[in-house]
């Protein structure tokens, strides 16, 4: 068996093509178990050419993921690379002293002087706090 490169990927094919047809699917495993029915996920490739990771039995099993599975699962998150979803969030309390300020039209750079000396934190700041939190 030799490996050749169709329109569909990349194939084992026989070394003595018109002679004998034979051929199998090429795959590349990752050595991870599929966390829906352990079977092994596979290393493919969608229509568009973009790689994803499936279980071997489909489609028995329908799992998919776009992130690579971790070898070692995480405890947090069974090696799916996430949990659940998380809103990240840019919240401003108004304090007295910021009511104030926005009445009498202080300028923007004050306001946001003042919010982050109240504790204010930019979306991205929230987003990399609850990354680190886990």
């Amino acid at each position: 068996m030799v490996i050749k490169s169709g329109r569909f990927g990349r194939f084992l094919a026989c070394s003595r093509y018109p002679e004998c047809k034979g051929r199998k699917p090429f795959t590349v495993t990752t050595g991870v178990r599929c966390p829906r029915d352990a079977g092994e996920l596979l290393e493919r490739r969608s229509r568009r050419g973009r790689i994803f990771y499936g279980c071997s039995n489909y489609p028995k099993c329908d799992f998919t993921t776009w992130t690579r599975p971790l070898p070692q699962p995480c405890p947090n998150c069974g090696g799916l690379g996430y949990r659940g979803r998380q809103g990240v969030f840019e919240l401003l309390v108004i304090t007295e002293r910021l009511r104030d300020m926005i009445r009498e039209n202080a300028p923007v750079s004050a306001i946001r002087a003042e919010a982050r000396k109240n504790g204010m934190l930019y979306m991205k700041e929230e987003g990399l706090r609850l990354v680190v939190k886990g």
